[in-house]
């Protein structure tokens, strides 16, 4: 009799090639950015201080390879790596008829979903590992079941149980909420991929059953169709890609290289009306690079963006740091720094934010602690190498726009006041704000603070 050709390994290839075309050409600066939101350092005490959490060898894998997105095609191709071989382990281990193989590849699409549709979730998750965890997760879900029904000597069988009950307990990690607000959007991706995979092993345990009753393997073959279709629409169609969102990611990279001229293009080319983020960045650019008193009749109005299902957007929480910083008020830079670092880990990003107002302050201890840290994670010691030189050499600031700009307009005078969330009107309005005698800008009901 002639051997029925499987389709489950072709079609697990199709979809991770998909979901690596989305990320590929659609996300590449969120995945940047979910890497420069990553807490990794290199060393021991790192290692042992996530051995002392549940789960948390899979937490510093987790971590360690989500540092790879530092090159966004590196990073998909180890990701789309593990996709594959957590697939290809699973249906080596289940071996599901055809009316059902098409469950292999499905919790691809769960885990591509919170890359796809973060947005400004990312800024504020606090859970390092989330990116990866759940990948890691579904290989080592494989992997038992590989043990489990491919194994056929009862002892293994029995340590192979063992091993899976020694790991069951990153499952609890469902209950654990990594973002401020309780949202479970974005985590619903992840609960519905146990269920995919109680699925499977549905789909396994009624396989002698559905020979004798067809109407079992009709079921499984027909919801492929809608399911599938679902999961494509929900993981690819609903892809969050507001240009915006990702001119405001580039921008920061860019205003830390003081690279003024391309942050005005970002406007300049944007595709719709530029949120508050994107105009301060541009008026502050406009301002470093001595172009601010030529375009003084340009709008400060910008859109407070929003998502389907997301938080609200302050600017606190996103570029605010960076906007202080640029502004010459570097100690509000420095304080939301160390706030979110506390609240959130001290990512490479929020580790540079701090090394630049440590520079501006003349604190050469404290810039040299965190250029220590920055040398400790994978991809982020070249910029800590570069500022090294300078420090105790404040005259050479001038190899650095972002250094020596901001050391022109630094504000020396202290402020106490609250922190505030709405900080356009500080920005544009503040008494010593070097914007304020370029712009007339007008926020009502934007004073809140906390």
């Amino acid at each position: 009799m002639k051997k029925k050709f499987n389709y489950t390994l072709p079609l697990l290839a199709l979809v991770i090639a998909l979901a690596a075309f989305i990320l590929t050409v659609y996300q590449q600066e969120v995945l940047f950015a979910i890497q420069d939101f990553t807490v990794w350092q290199n060393g021991m005490e790192f290692f042992q201080n996530f051995l002392n959490r549940p789960y948390g060898l899979l937490q510093w894998l987790s971590c360690f390879f989500t540092q790879f997105f530092y090159h966004p095609y590196l990073g998909v191709a180890i990701l789309a790596f593990f996709w594959f071989l957590s697939g290809f382990i699973s249906h080596k281990a289940l071996q599901l008829p055809s009316s059902s193989s098409w469950l292999i590849p499905l919790p691809v699409f769960c885990l591509l979903i919170p890359f796809t549709q973060s947005g400004y979730w990312l800024y504020i998750v606090k859970l390092s590992a989330f990116w990866y965890l759940f990948t890691m997760l579904w290989l080592w879900w494989a992997i038992m079941l590989f043990l489990a029904f491919r194994i056929k000597k009862p002892v293994l069988k029995v340590l192979a149980c063992i091993l899976w009950l020694c790991i069951l307990m990153p499952w609890n990690g469902l209950l654990v909420h990594p973002f401020d607000n309780i949202d479970e959007f974005m985590y619903l991706p992840h609960k519905i991929l146990v269920g995919v995979l109680a699925l499977q092993l549905l789909a396994k345990a009624l396989e002698p059953l559905s020979i004798r009753r067809k109407w079992i393997a009709k079921t499984f073959a027909f919801s492929s169709i809608p399911i599938f279709a679902f999961a494509i629409i929900w993981s690819v169609m609903l892809n969050y890609r507001n240009p915006s969102f990702h001119s405001e990611l580039r921008m920061q990279r860019q205003a830390e290289s003081g690279d003024w001229n391309s942050i005005i293009q970002e406007v300049e080319e944007s595709q719709r009306i530029p949120t508050l983020h994107m105009i301060l960045f541009r008026d502050l650019a406009l301002l470093h690079a001595g172009k601010l008193h030529n375009d003084s009749n340009l709008s400060c109005n910008g859109v407070r963006p929003d998502m389907l299902h997301g938080p609200k957007v302050y600017l606190a929480y996103t570029g605010g740091p960076m906007i202080y910083y640029l502004s010459g008020f570097v100690n509000d830079a420095y304080r939301w720094s160390l706030e979110n670092s506390v609240e959130y880990g001290f990512a490479p990003q929020r580790l540079r934010i701090m090394l630049l107002c440590a520079m501006q302050n003349h604190e050469w201890d404290l810039a040299r602690k965190y250029i220590a840290l920055l040398r400790r994670t994978l991809f982020h010691s070249d910029f800590a190498d570069s500022i090294e030189p300078l420090i105790g050499h404040p005259e050479l600031f001038s190899s650095r726009p972002a250094l020596f700009a901001i050391s022109k307009i630094l504000q020396t005078k202290p402020r106490l006041t609250p922190a505030y969330i709405y900080m356009e009107p500080i920005i544009f309005n503040e008494q010593y704000s070097p914007l304020k005698n370029h712009r007339k800008c007008h926020f009502q009901e934007k004073q809140t603070s906390y």
